[in-house]
Order: C-alpha cells, then sequence, then structure tokens
C-alpha cells in the first residue's frame, strides 16, 4: 500500500512530504467530533458525529456489535471459500490458451449429438406499436431480430443487444430503453431455435455466428454508422458478448452484463448437444480459456448483491479481466449494486457513458437553441435524490496568487482571466447517495463497506462526498446527467469545471488565500486543523470526509470549495496554464484534502493526477471527487 501511493499515484512534487504523512499516519489518525458550523445540512442526520458513549449499557451494545461484525465477516470469508472451490470444481480443464480464439473458431466445427430448439420455451412475439421485425441472414438461416427505425436517415450510433436466457421476450427489448432514450439504434436478434425459429441450440457456439450476422445486418442500414458500432448483452446474452467480442474486430466497444467467462454448469450437466468429453467443445465456449482476445474495449459489468453466486462470479471475472490486462486490452471489471435482474439499469447507464466516451462523440448531437440557465436549479436524479446547482455570472478575476502568499506553489502566476458566459456549479460536492442513484455503484473508501469503514463506523455517510472516483469516473458521471431529460430536452449540457471557472466560483469575488480571508481554522473548513493558516487558532482534526455543507458558504453560496476531498477539473495539468494535448495527461484537481494543511487547501492551490487514478487492491490513491457544472451548448 505504502509502495503504491509514494511511488506511483501522487505525482504532485508539491504534495510528496504529505503524501507520505498519509499513508504512515492515516491508520492511527484520531477521530475527532466536528462542530459544524453553517446552515443545516442536506440529509444530515443529527447528532451523527457524536463521541462515543461510555455508559456499560452501551458499551455492551457495542461490544454485542463487534461480535455481529465478525460473524459477519467469517461468513464473507465462508463465502469467498465456497467461490474458490466453486471456480477449481467448475473450470478445472479451461486453461488460457495463447491462440486467438478467432483463429481457434475458423478451424474447428462443434459437433452436436442431439439437435433441436432451445431449452427453453418461448413463442413468437409480436413486436410493439414502432417497433419492427426484420429477417436476417445467418448462414442458411433467416432469423428474426426487433428494430426501431429512426425518422429520417441520419447515421446514428447502434447497438446490437444480445438478451438474456434462451428464449425471446417483449422485456428483454424492455430492457434497451435507456440504449433508445439515448438516441442509439438497437437491434435485439432472435437466435436459432429460440421462439420456434429454425436451427439447431448449441450453447453459446453457432449462436455467436447469428450474433454477427445480425451486426452485419445492422451495420449495412443507411441510418446506422458503422464505425460506431457497440455490442450490449445480459446474462446469457452477456456471455455470447464476451464471445462475440473475441470473435470479431467490427465492433468499437462491448459490454456484457452479467455474462459467465465459464459456465459453471457444462462440467455436471448431462444434457448437452454437444460430446463434453472433447475438451475444445467446452474451451471454445468459455471467455476465459481466450482472456487475450478481445478485440475492442471491453466493460464487464456484474452485481453485487450477497450471495455464493455473485462470489463465484466476481471471482471467475476478475481473473479474466487480469489476464486480458496483462496483454494491454482495455477490458476493466465493474461491481454494480443489485441482483442478477436489477443491477442492470444502472450498468447500461455506465455503458452508455463508456460507449460514448470510446467514441469522443455526443451520441445525438445537438440542434436548435439552448434555453437561458436559471439563477438556481434543483436536479432530479429520480428516487427523491436531488442536485443543486447556483449560476455563476461571467466576470473577470486574477487566477493564481500573489508572489507573497504564504505556502504558495511555482505553479500559481498571477495573470488575469475572463469568464465569458455564466454557468451553474454545484453548491455541493456530489454525494455518495447521488453517485449511487447515478452510476449504481459506491466506490467510497469512507462508506459502510468501503476499506476505511472503520473510520466512519455509525455514521451515515449517505451525504459524504463520493471519493475514490478518477477523473474518467467524474466525467461518466456528467455524461450520464447530461441525458437527463431535464438536461438535454434544455440545449444544456453535463461536464466537470474548467480550473479556472472552478477557482473564479471558490473565490466568489474575493483575492485574499481563501474566501473567508487571509487566515482559516478547521473550524471553518475539513482540513488538518494542527495547521491553521494566518493567524488562525487550531482546531478539530477530523481525520476523514465529512458531510458535504457542513461549513459555510462562500459569498457565492458554494460549500466545501477549501478541504474536504480532491476536487477533478476538467483541464489537463500545464504548471503555466497551457492548453495541453498529450493524451492520458495529468488531469488538475482543486480544494485540497482533508488530511492537508490549510495553505495547500488555499484557492490557488493546485494538484494534479492521472485521469484513471482510483485506489484499487494494489495501489492507494487521494481521495478524490468532484462537482459538476451546467453550461449552455454552443450555437
Amino acid at each position: 500500500m505504502l509502495t503504491g501511493i509514494g511511488n506511483h499515484l501522487w505525482q504532485s512534487t508539491r504534495f510528496t512530504a504529505a503524501t507520505w504523512m498519509f499513508t504512515l499516519l492515516f491508520p492511527i489518525l484520531p477521530a475527532q467530533a466536528q462542530q459544524p458550523i453553517g446552515p443545516p445540512t442536506p440529509g444530515a442526520r443529527a447528532g451523527s458525529d457524536q463521541p462515543e458513549p461510555t455508559d456499560p449499557a452501551k458499551a455492551i451494545e457495542k461490544l454485542r456489535e463487534e461480535i455481529r461484525q465478525l460473524k459477519a465477516q467469517m461468513e464473507e470469508l465462508r463465502k469467498n471459500s465456497l467461490a474458490i472451490e466453486d471456480h477449481i470444481t467448475f473450470g478445472p480443464e479451461v486453461e488460457v490458451e495463447e491462440e486467438d480464439y478467432a483463429q481457434a473458431r475458423s478451424r474447428f466445427k462443434t459437433k452436436l449429438v442431439r439437435k433441436g430448439p432451445s431449452p427453453q420455451t418461448g413463442p413468437p412475439v409480436k413486436p410493439p406499436s414502432g417497433v419492427t421485425e426484420i429477417e436476417y441472414a445467418s448462414g442458411e438461416l433467416r432469423l428474426k431480430a426487433w428494430i426501431k427505425r429512426p425518422a429520417d436517415e441520419r447515421r446514428r450510433p447502434a447497438v446490437l443487444f444480445l438478451h438474456g436466457g434462451f428464449a425471446f421476450s417483449i422485456e428483454d427489448w424492455n430492457q434497451t430503453k435507456p440504449y433508445r432514450d439515448a438516441g442509439f439504434v438497437v437491434l435485439v436478434p432472435i437466435l436459432r431455435g429460440e421462439n420456434g425459429q429454425p436451427g439447431s441450440f448449441s450453447y453459446f457456439y453457432d449462436e455467436v455466428d447469428d450474433a454477427l450476422a445480425a451486426a452485419d445486418f445492422l451495420s449495412k442500414q443507411p441510418y446506422v454508422d458503422e464505425k460506431r458500432l457497440f455490442l450490449a448483452g445480459h446474462s446469457v446474452g452477456g456471455t455470447l458478448t464476451l464471445l462475440t467480442a473475441s470473435t470479431s474486430n467490427r465492433f468499437r466497444a462491448a459490454a456484457s452484463f452479467d455474462g459467465f467467462p465459464y459456465w459453471g454448469p457444462f462440467t455436471e450437466a448431462t444434457d448437452l448437444p454437444f460430446d463434453k468429453r472433447d475438451p475444445r467443445e467446452i474451451r471454445l465456449r468459455s471467455a476465459i480459456a481466450y482472456a487475450t482476445s478481445f478485440k475492442c474495449p471491453l466493460r464487464v459489468y456484474r452485481h453485487a448483491s450477497e450471495g455464493e453466486l455473485r462470489e463465484y462470479l466476481s471471482l471467475i471475472t476478475r481473473r479474466m479481466v487480469l489476464l486480458a490486462k496483462k496483454r494491454g486490452l482495455d477490458v476493466e471489471d465493474v461491481e454494480v449494486e443489485g441482483t442478477h435482474m436489477t443491477h442492470v439499469p444502472a450498468a447500461i447507464r455506465q455503458s452508455i457513458a463508456f460507449f460514448q466516451r470510446i467514441s469522443s462523440e455526443e451520441i445525438t448531437p445537438w440542434s436548435g437553441s439552448s434555453s437561458p440557465l436559471p439563477k438556481m436549479l434543483e436536479l432530479d436524479l429520480g428516487d427523491g435524490v436531488k442536485m443543486k446547482f447556483a449560476r455563476v455570472e461571467p466576470g473577470k478575476f486574477r487566477m493564481g496568487s500573489p508572489p507573497n502568499e504564504a505556502g504558495r506553489g511555482k505553479d500559481e502566476d498571477q495573470h488575469e482571466v475572463e469568464i465569458a458566459k455564466p454557468y451553474l456549479l454545484g453548491r455541493y460536492l456530489v454525494t455518495q447517495a447521488q453517485y449511487r442513484q447515478v452510476m449504481g455503484t459506491r466506490p467510497s473508501n469512507f462508506s459502510a463497506k468501503g476499506s476505511q469503514k472503520d473510520r466512519v463506523a455509525g455514521l451515515n455517510t449517505d451525504d459524504f462526498p463520493v471519493e475514490n472516483v478518477s477523473w474518467e469516473d467524474a466525467t461518466d458521471f456528467a455524461r450520464i446527467v447530461s441525458l437527463q431529460p431535464e438536461v438535454r430536452d434544455n440545449g444544456w449540457i453535463v461536464d466537470l469545471p474548467t480550473e479556472a471557472e472552478w477557482e473564479f466560483a471558490c473565490r466568489a469575488g474575493t483575492e485574499t488565500a481563501f474566501h473567508q480571508g487571509n487566515s482559516l481554522s478547521s473550524e471553518q473548513a475539513n482540513f488538518n486543523g494542527n495547521n491553521p493558516y494566518g493567524e488562525a487558532p487550531r482546531g478539530p482534526f477530523l481525520g476523514r470526509p465529512t458531510t458535504v455543507g457542513s461549513y459555510a458558504a462562500n459569498a457565492w453560496g458554494f460549500y466545501d470549495m477549501n478541504g474536504n476531498v480532491f476536487q477533478w477539473t476538467k483541464d489537463r495539468y500545464d504548471p503555466n496554464y497551457q492548453p495541453v494535448e498529450t493524451e492520458n495527461s495529468d488531469r488538475v484537481a482543486r480544494g485540497g484534502l482533508f488530511l492537508f494543511s490549510a495553505k495547500d487547501c488555499r484557492c490557488a492551490s493546485r494538484s494534479h493526477f492521472q485521469p484513471t487514478l482510483r485506489t484499487s487492491r494494489t495501489r492507494g490513491a487521494p481521495p478524490s471527487g468532484f462537482r459538476l457544472v451546467i453550461r449552455s451548448r454552443e450555437k
């Protein structure tokens, strides 16, 4: 952990000493009670930061809770042990092949010992109004698919969606609604042997040919941009997605939702349509055996609900992804909250942002005029989760710090900047609850299941700032929120603030080190209170993030601009504030951190990190979050 943080992550030379202090002291930092000031916090729970009880009855209850936690940890270890046992049992003969999957398929033809329809019965289904049922050719077969054709011939990105189960239903089509709402053309093929269609079910082999044939049909439609053809699938369709993405390079990117890298029933089933005594039959139906063959960027989303299925799927998926990444492939494993079925909507939202990022284009370019930005905006993210914005008017300010400002860095040369257009900025940092609502995940280390859960034990962290998110995570979040009807229909776009937009709003018309003046105590912001600024006295040191809005806002109504957690901005880092075009260069983070001295939380203080930076099993990362900006689209 120490080596990972010290050598790989915190690249800003200004914070080398603070970095090592963080790594050495973090496990033993005292959790002191905070005395919040300012207006009531959004969603805060009264007494959430109160000192631990000391009376005997509460001490006994605390001990009981610790025992319950130990039992839960033992149960988790038991599940992990069973998952490993399942992995060893169900995939013993599947070793990673050096040969490319497409080449292996070209030299092999499955031999079916039993021919017939899919094992899941399903009658023919009629498409709903506005949806067209077409036929596509897969070899000698004529198979059906559903597609919703756009009203004009303008070329659009498209998604080939492979349904779950071994039969097609209206629910499978309904599952694709987020893609269609976002502006994708969607085609869902019905595969051989399903719903009374011709051909024999082959269990993840010949069905790959059907998927490729459907993709060929889709790419030739006059309203489809063949250079932005994407692949996605759920469950059985997720498994087929993994195999299809290993076969052809026609897809720009792919997303699998609970697809299985190895199908466990192959080991014990006795009614398979192929002869499993031939080891090639199972290997060529197992994506993990050809984990180095993926031919496009891939995200493998899987559900997070407790259960042995989840543990087994997690283990074998992470193994496959690791093998792919070692070969340098752009493949990631993403755990999404929910069950096998309920995690899909959030996973699809994430895949939409991923597809958009990969293609570097908007899904549906805006045409028209933008509505004026309001003074205040409360954006409804669903399920009662809302996000507040305030308008920032155009103006000029001096960015950076004067030469005599205590604690200034060499990259803070003062210069005049003009903000030419108004924008809406999030009044608060994005919270854990807001991130979970949009992305379906809670990546924060300072949460009930995070790596620093002991430091927030007994606290409701829903309104803590989300942290442990990369710059790419933050921009994906912004892309998804941009699809909200309230945003899209007004001709607005959601993004991260530029570095200048952030500092302009942070200063709120002031030219001092902080919007509060040239001194700062930890009664005014969340930082290391042992190291205040100016004439301010020492104060509390929480040693962790805390509820957004716990301290007074600046004059323009923005909270937590200094301290709490780092805040990603849109810009690439340059010590002289110059535009940088280098791909994968560091991105600027602002605002400082709850562990830092006050001098490193000044309005002008700058940090910078790799855009993919977040904590993983092998490396640490600074707690980084973000706030959003809403702009009118350029005409």
